[in-house]
Protein backbone atom coordinates (compact mmCIF):
# COMPACT_ATOMS: atom_id res chain seq x y z
CA UNK A 1 0.00 0.00 0.00
CA UNK A 2 1.77 3.16 -1.45
CA UNK A 3 0.75 6.10 0.60
CA UNK A 4 1.68 8.29 -2.38
CA UNK A 5 -1.07 6.90 -4.31
CA UNK A 6 -3.74 8.12 -2.07
CA UNK A 7 -6.08 10.73 -3.44
CA UNK A 8 -9.67 12.53 -2.48
CA UNK A 9 -9.58 10.88 0.89
CA UNK A 10 -13.10 12.62 2.72
CA UNK A 11 -11.54 11.23 5.93
CA UNK A 12 -7.98 11.96 6.44
CA UNK A 13 -5.06 10.14 5.39
CA UNK A 14 -4.83 6.48 5.25
CA UNK A 15 -6.17 3.28 3.42
CA UNK A 16 -10.17 2.84 3.40
CA UNK A 17 -11.08 -0.82 3.91
CA UNK A 18 -15.50 -1.34 3.87
CA UNK A 19 -17.42 -4.51 5.43
CA UNK A 20 -19.14 -4.81 2.45
CA UNK A 21 -17.66 -5.39 -0.82
CA UNK A 22 -20.34 -3.86 -2.48
CA UNK A 23 -19.07 -0.45 -0.65
CA UNK A 24 -15.56 -0.90 -2.53
CA UNK A 25 -17.14 -1.66 -5.63
CA UNK A 26 -18.09 1.72 -5.95
CA UNK A 27 -14.38 2.92 -5.74
CA UNK A 28 -12.89 0.06 -8.34
CA UNK A 29 -13.19 2.36 -11.79
CA UNK A 30 -14.23 -0.15 -13.58
CA UNK A 31 -11.39 -2.80 -12.55
CA UNK A 32 -11.35 -6.02 -12.71
CA UNK A 33 -9.68 -6.88 -9.08
CA UNK A 34 -10.38 -6.59 -5.36
CA UNK A 35 -8.58 -6.83 -2.55
CA UNK A 36 -9.42 -8.60 0.53
CA UNK A 37 -7.65 -7.67 3.71
CA UNK A 38 -7.34 -8.75 7.50
CA UNK A 39 -7.14 -5.42 9.33
CA UNK A 40 -5.22 -5.10 12.57
CA UNK A 41 -6.99 -2.99 15.00
CA UNK A 42 -5.60 -0.87 18.04
CA UNK A 43 -7.20 2.15 19.62
CA UNK A 44 -10.28 3.59 17.36
CA UNK A 45 -9.55 7.37 17.16
CA UNK A 46 -12.26 9.54 19.45
CA UNK A 47 -12.81 12.24 15.88
CA UNK A 48 -12.78 11.67 12.29
CA UNK A 49 -9.24 13.89 12.28
CA UNK A 50 -7.81 10.27 13.21
CA UNK A 51 -4.96 11.48 15.83
CA UNK A 52 -5.25 10.29 18.76
CA UNK A 53 -5.62 6.41 17.41
CA UNK A 54 -4.98 4.46 14.76
CA UNK A 55 -8.03 4.13 12.80
CA UNK A 56 -11.66 5.41 12.67
CA UNK A 57 -14.84 3.98 11.59
CA UNK A 58 -17.24 5.92 9.71
CA UNK A 59 -20.71 5.02 9.97
CA UNK A 60 -22.19 6.92 7.26
CA UNK A 61 -20.10 5.28 4.75
CA UNK A 62 -19.71 2.06 6.53
CA UNK A 63 -15.64 1.78 6.33
CA UNK A 64 -12.72 1.88 8.05
CA UNK A 65 -9.62 4.64 7.79
CA UNK A 66 -6.24 2.64 8.71
CA UNK A 67 -3.33 5.03 9.49
CA UNK A 68 -0.76 2.71 9.08
CA UNK A 69 0.49 0.16 6.01
CA UNK A 70 1.61 -2.56 8.52
CA UNK A 71 -1.88 -2.55 10.19
CA UNK A 72 -3.09 -4.07 7.16
CA UNK A 73 -2.38 -7.98 5.82
CA UNK A 74 -3.86 -8.50 2.07
CA UNK A 75 -5.34 -12.11 1.98
CA UNK A 76 -7.02 -12.47 -1.00
CA UNK A 77 -7.38 -10.89 -4.27
CA UNK A 78 -10.84 -11.15 -6.23
CA UNK A 79 -11.45 -11.14 -9.68
CA UNK A 80 -14.93 -10.45 -10.79
CA UNK A 81 -16.36 -12.73 -13.46
CA UNK A 82 -17.83 -9.83 -15.91
CA UNK A 83 -14.64 -8.43 -16.39
CA UNK A 84 -13.95 -4.46 -16.14
CA UNK A 85 -12.60 -1.73 -18.43
CA UNK A 86 -8.68 -1.88 -16.22
CA UNK A 87 -7.04 -4.51 -16.44
CA UNK A 88 -3.61 -5.41 -15.35
CA UNK A 89 -1.30 -7.91 -17.31
CA UNK A 90 0.99 -8.13 -14.63
CA UNK A 91 -1.50 -9.11 -12.49
CA UNK A 92 -2.99 -11.41 -14.93
CA UNK A 93 0.33 -13.48 -14.79
CA UNK A 94 0.61 -13.68 -11.15
CA UNK A 95 -3.05 -15.15 -10.38
CA UNK A 96 -2.05 -17.39 -13.39
CA UNK A 97 1.13 -19.15 -11.46
CA UNK A 98 0.28 -22.08 -8.82
CA UNK A 99 2.90 -19.85 -6.17
CA UNK A 100 4.10 -16.20 -5.98
CA UNK A 101 5.35 -14.21 -3.92
CA UNK A 102 7.18 -10.94 -3.38
CA UNK A 103 9.89 -12.86 -0.47
CA UNK A 104 13.01 -14.10 -1.55
CA UNK A 105 13.21 -18.14 -1.25
CA UNK A 106 16.55 -18.59 0.86
CA UNK A 107 19.24 -20.04 -1.11
CA UNK A 108 19.80 -23.75 -0.18
CA UNK A 109 23.25 -23.53 1.52
CA UNK A 110 25.50 -26.98 2.18
CA UNK A 111 25.76 -27.58 5.73
CA UNK A 112 29.18 -28.20 7.52
CA UNK A 113 30.30 -32.16 7.76
CA UNK A 114 28.75 -33.47 10.88
CA UNK A 115 30.81 -32.57 14.04
CA UNK A 116 31.78 -35.79 16.40
CA UNK A 117 29.27 -36.62 19.24
CA UNK A 118 31.02 -36.12 22.32
CA UNK A 119 28.66 -36.76 24.96
CA UNK A 120 30.52 -38.52 28.12
CA UNK A 121 27.79 -38.28 30.93
CA UNK A 122 25.58 -41.64 31.24
CA UNK A 123 22.62 -40.23 29.71
CA UNK A 124 20.68 -36.62 29.07
CA UNK A 125 16.87 -35.31 28.58
CA UNK A 126 17.93 -33.04 25.91
CA UNK A 127 19.65 -33.30 22.64
CA UNK A 128 21.14 -31.53 19.82
CA UNK A 129 20.95 -32.42 16.39
CA UNK A 130 22.28 -30.48 13.44
CA UNK A 131 23.02 -28.94 11.34
CA UNK A 132 19.89 -28.50 9.19
CA UNK A 133 19.28 -26.79 5.88
CA UNK A 134 17.89 -23.29 6.40
CA UNK A 135 16.13 -23.59 3.19
CA UNK A 136 13.64 -26.32 4.45
CA UNK A 137 10.52 -24.81 6.42
CA UNK A 138 10.80 -25.05 10.31
CA UNK A 139 7.30 -27.45 10.25
CA UNK A 140 9.16 -29.80 7.84
CA UNK A 141 12.29 -29.95 9.82
CA UNK A 142 10.26 -30.79 12.76
CA UNK A 143 8.48 -33.35 10.89
CA UNK A 144 11.63 -35.07 9.81
CA UNK A 145 13.06 -35.36 13.46
CA UNK A 146 10.01 -36.36 15.03
CA UNK A 147 9.91 -39.30 12.16
CA UNK A 148 13.36 -39.45 12.99
CA UNK A 149 12.77 -40.91 16.86
CA UNK A 150 9.69 -43.04 16.06
CA UNK A 151 12.04 -44.86 13.99
CA UNK A 152 14.66 -44.73 15.87
CA UNK A 153 14.32 -44.17 19.40
CA UNK A 154 10.57 -45.35 19.53
CA UNK A 155 10.51 -45.33 23.37
CA UNK A 156 11.19 -41.50 23.76
CA UNK A 157 9.06 -40.53 20.26
CA UNK A 158 5.68 -39.85 22.17
CA UNK A 159 6.12 -36.27 24.05
CA UNK A 160 8.94 -35.29 23.05
CA UNK A 161 9.34 -31.85 22.32
CA UNK A 162 11.31 -30.17 19.07
CA UNK A 163 12.19 -26.89 18.99
CA UNK A 164 13.92 -25.56 15.47
CA UNK A 165 16.69 -22.83 15.74
CA UNK A 166 17.61 -20.65 12.86
CA UNK A 167 20.74 -19.31 12.36
CA UNK A 168 23.25 -19.26 9.55
CA UNK A 169 22.05 -23.35 9.74
CA UNK A 170 19.13 -24.52 11.49
CA UNK A 171 19.53 -27.05 14.40
CA UNK A 172 16.77 -28.63 16.44
CA UNK A 173 17.05 -29.09 20.05
CA UNK A 174 15.13 -32.06 21.84
CA UNK A 175 12.93 -32.49 25.20
CA UNK A 176 12.97 -35.83 25.49
CA UNK A 177 10.02 -37.28 27.87
CA UNK A 178 13.01 -39.97 29.84
CA UNK A 179 16.33 -39.82 29.85
CA UNK A 180 18.43 -41.35 26.81
CA UNK A 181 20.88 -43.56 27.53
CA UNK A 182 24.75 -42.23 26.30
CA UNK A 183 24.96 -45.01 23.95
CA UNK A 184 21.93 -44.69 22.32
CA UNK A 185 22.77 -40.95 21.40
CA UNK A 186 26.34 -41.92 20.43
CA UNK A 187 24.37 -45.07 18.27
CA UNK A 188 21.43 -42.62 16.95
CA UNK A 189 24.78 -40.53 14.89
CA UNK A 190 25.21 -43.59 12.79
CA UNK A 191 21.73 -44.39 11.60
CA UNK A 192 20.23 -42.50 8.56
CA UNK A 193 18.22 -39.14 8.64
CA UNK A 194 15.82 -38.09 6.60
CA UNK A 195 15.77 -34.34 5.83
CA UNK A 196 12.82 -33.03 3.39
CA UNK A 197 13.08 -36.87 1.58
CA UNK A 198 16.80 -36.78 1.38
CA UNK A 199 18.44 -39.32 3.59
CA UNK A 200 21.65 -38.56 5.25
CA UNK A 201 23.33 -38.84 9.08
CA UNK A 202 23.13 -35.89 11.70
CA UNK A 203 25.09 -34.94 14.55
CA UNK A 204 23.39 -35.74 17.69
CA UNK A 205 24.42 -34.66 21.24
CA UNK A 206 23.96 -33.81 24.78
CA UNK A 207 22.11 -30.65 25.07
CA UNK A 208 23.60 -30.09 28.05
CA UNK A 209 27.13 -29.98 27.38
CA UNK A 210 30.13 -32.11 28.21
CA UNK A 211 33.76 -31.44 29.07
CA UNK A 212 34.85 -32.30 25.92
CA UNK A 213 32.73 -29.76 23.76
Amino acid sequence: FDAGRRAGQVFGAGEYFAKNPCVSEGYCRGGEYMFVCRLSLGHQSSTEANTDGDHIWVPTRQYYVISQPQQILPQYIVRFSRGGSVCSPELTRALSLPRWSTKRERQVMHVPANRPCVMSMQSTNALWMGYLHANIPDNQLEADVRAFFARHAPSVASGLRVHIASGKYKKAHVQLPAAMARDLVHKLNTLPFVEAGRERRICVDDAHGSPEQ
